[in-house]
């Protein structure tokens, strides 16, 4: 499925286009890049997937119980991305919807790590502890791909929207196995976790640090994930993607 019920791997290219190229970043800037390609979120289809394809750009958008998403499926996507070997993409052209040199683990930019933000599976992890939330994916992504391409230092030239063509190397994909493969050392007892009881105090919270409502609020005013940036004060910058945190 390509953004459509049974759509198959073809995208509405523009005349002249010859590729679909990739799309990574944090799931609300690849649906407003997406959306400005088609001139407005009021354009196109509606919806996360249908937009993007009609936007001419390729993303890794996993519902559902049949390929269900996980963090190696999502390593599998993005290595054949880096090598032009999705479904119709044509090339190995990558674009990212936030510029990765923008990346600010500590959140100044809006999007810190590992503070358990953004959508996780209902289903608890064994031990109750999720390794991740989706606003960690992006970093992820990032990290991966400078391992990968050995041109992976031009990452950090790049401008929003801008397209990259990762020079892959296999012997680089071996260096990150092992690497992924070497136990890690063991949390310090003072680490921070993502559990149920996080999630449910983010949840909980009506009011982000600047006034404005919560993305949880306002994903529990759209019922559900979406395009919630039409509800008071849920604008675009905010959450225009809702998330479950």
């Amino acid at each position: 499925m390509l953004g459509t019920v049974n759509g198959g791997p073809r995208f509405p290219r523009p005349p002249g286009k010859t590729s679909t190229p990739a799309l990574l970043g944090f799931d609300e800037t690849i649906d407003a890049h997406c959306a400005t390609q088609l001139g407005g979120f009021d354009k196109g289809p509606g919806g996360h997937a249908e937009r993007c394809v009609a936007a001419n750009r390729n993303i890794l958008s996993l519902y559902g119980d049949r390929v269900p998403y996980n963090i190696c499926r999502n390593l599998e996507w993005q290595v054949c991305a880096a090598q032009g070997k999705l479904p119709d993409q044509g090339s190995r052209t990558l674009i990212f919807a936030v510029a990765p040199n923008a990346l600010d683990p500590s959140g100044a930019t809006g999007k810190p790590l590992g503070a358990c933000k953004g959508w996780v599976p209902p289903r608890v992890p064994e031990g109750g502890v999720y390794g991740y939330a989706t606003d960690d994916i992006f970093y992820l992504e990032v990290c991966m791909l400078n391992q990968i391409c050995t041109n992976g230092e031009q990452l950090f030239n790049l401008r929003a929207g801008e397209e990259f063509t990762c020079q892959y190397s296999s012997e680089s994909f071996r260096e990150l196995q092992r690497l992924l493969l070497t136990p890690a050392e063991p949390a310090p007892p003072t680490a921070a976790r993502c559990t149920r009881t996080t999630l449910t105090t983010l949840q909980e919270r009506k009011v982000d640090d600047d006034g404005g409502p919560s993305c949880a609020a306002c994903w529990r005013a759209s019922r559900g994930p979406g395009d919630c940036s039409k509800l008071a004060g849920c604008n675009k910058g905010r959450c225009a993607f809702c998330t479950n945190v």
